[in-house]
């Protein structure tokens, strides 16, 4: 029974906490602007403008939470212009490849 009630401890980590782990902040790693290698460069540019940023600061974060958004958004309506769609499924696998990658 004592099994049931051992503590457990949950850890609350900002986004700083993998800088010291040597993975770049996110104008980091646009510092050589490898948003410029997208294929998808400008479906990326159109997203960080939606999230009012520049290219250079855009959160990745939040930029592949659009992406999934996007994506949501498309299984449940026929609205959504599917050469966009694509183009932010290809953008997010890019993206997360070079995270990868770095």
């Amino acid at each position: 029974m004592a099994e049931q009630f051992k503590p457990r401890v949950v850890l609350f980590l900002g986004a700083g906490v993998t800088k010291p782990l040597g993975i770049p902040t996110t104008p980091e790693f646009f510092m050589d602007k490898y948003y410029e290698k997208f294929k998808e460069k400008n479906t990326f540019l159109k997203i960080a403008e939606e999230i009012e940023s520049s290219p250079e600061s855009a959160d990745l974060e939040k930029v592949l939470i659009k992406i999934e958004n996007i994506r949501a958004v498309v299984n449940e309506s026929a609205l959504a212009n599917k050469y966009e769609v694509a183009a932010c499924v290809r953008l997010g696998e890019e993206i997360h490849r070079l995270i990868y990658q770095k």
